[in-house]
């Protein structure tokens, strides 16, 4: 029997609904998954995505390189700072230019904070009703997060703070306190999360397995490599901004059986441990207090002829920027490499054999953005 479902904007007439909820990412774009099944059972699957195609790698030509900090927020909007950084990057490398200390110590409090926020968005949004308690809590703390976020740098969303050379805006030794205050608040609940989504999605464990290989050979990243294995994380394989001296925080994930309840706990893990980032980023920003956050740059920004390559870790995973400069003010070609492309390669071949009754907790567990892999 051949059935299609469809999630969010993308599903058609005729199309079996997905319903993650209003909070979910799913609702904005969407994707179909043509199936076959037996017994109510998915032998088959088939991915269709691009329903959100906005031609965006073809508009960086258009525009000079630093209205293209705007463009490179956009498709992964639940954590918009890591666009900017590797986009800020790729510009540097080509310039030989290196961000002051301090602004690399901000860039990476916003990307960390951007991180928490993702991964709660989508914690928040499990469809199982004996948590609903505790995702409630969580989009509590978003909610509190977000707004400090907001206040920080201006913007709720797309902050675009990162910029070629350094960062826009300084962070106060008052803002600081209170991003630990709330962070602080945050950390003292993780635990209660973890035990009570670890007792709910008991009954999914050994449910929707991703294969260690096959998260390999699809270029599945983030959470989903991770939880299958993988322990990819660009931030220690090609450390970038003041990671390098992060190293310390940074431990081998004990959750690698590929199944539903491991890439939650995964998420989960993503809040622990940018929390602990943060909380050190903020001791090393007090003691750099009164220094510079960005370097001059010329008032018309050239690049010389090259090629280059930024890969940063974002909140979906792997997030790179592919950029060629034929010396003028605008790239020549500009290629984006988003993590929900390679994690939705990944989802077909782990799609065959689950029940059909299953499909909405495992694309749960399956963080993806619409825009991030359609661009």
């Amino acid at each position: 029997m051949k059935r299609t479902f469809g999630l969010g904007l993308a599903r058609a007439e005729g199309d079996h609904p997905i319903d993650l909820g209003y909070s979910h990412p799913s609702s904005h774009g969407g994707l179909r998954i043509h199936c076959e099944i037996e017994d109510e059972f998915i032998t088959s699957a088939q991915i269709e995505i691009g329903f959100m195609h906005r031609g965006v790698e073809a508009l960086f030509a258009e525009r000079d390189y630093r209205q293209g900090v705007m463009l490179a927020s956009r498709h992964d909007w639940s954590g918009p700072s890591g666009g900017e950084l590797a986009y800020a990057l790729a510009i540097e490398d080509l310039l030989g230019l290196i961000a002051p200390t301090r602004a690399s110590w901000i860039r990476v409090l916003i990307c960390e904070m951007d991180r928490i926020l993702s991964a709660l968005t989508f914690l928040s949004a499990v469809p199982d009703s004996s948590s609903w308690q505790i995702r409630q809590a969580m989009n509590v703390q978003r909610e509190k997060i977000a707004y400090t976020l907001e206040k920080m740098t201006g913007a709720r969303m797309h902050h675009q703070v990162i910029k070629v050379g350094g960062v826009a805006v300084d962070i106060s030794v008052d803002a600081l306190s209170e991003i630990e205050d709330v962070l602080s608040s945050a950390a003292q609940d993780t635990d209660r999360w973890r035990e009570v989504l670890a007792a709910s999605l008991q009954r999914y464990r050994a449910i929707g397995i991703l294969d260690r290989v096959i998260a390999l050979g699809s270029g599945a990243s983030g959470i989903i490599a991770r939880a299958s294995g993988l322990s990819l994380d660009i931030r220690t394989a090609e450390p970038y901004a003041t990671y390098a001296a992060l190293q310390s925080l940074f431990e081998p994930t004990s959750e690698v059986t590929g199944d539903i309840p491991a890439r939650i706990a995964s998420l989960l893990n993503e809040v622990e441990l940018s929390i602990k980032i943060i909380k050190l980023t903020s001791e090393q920003l007090r003691e750099l207090r009164g220094q510079p956050i960005a370097e001059k740059t010329p008032k018309v920004l050239r690049l010389p002829e090259g090629e280059i390559f930024r890969n940063v870790e974002g909140t979906l995973g792997s997030s790179g920027v592919a950029l060629f400069s034929n010396g003028g003010r605008s790239p020549l070609r500009l290629r984006l490499r988003t993590a929900s492309f390679g994690n939705l390669a990944a989802l077909e071949p782990t799609l065959v054999g689950l029940a059909v009754a299953d499909l909405p907790m495992l694309l749960a567990s399956w963080p993806f953005l619409s825009g991030d892999s359609d661009r």
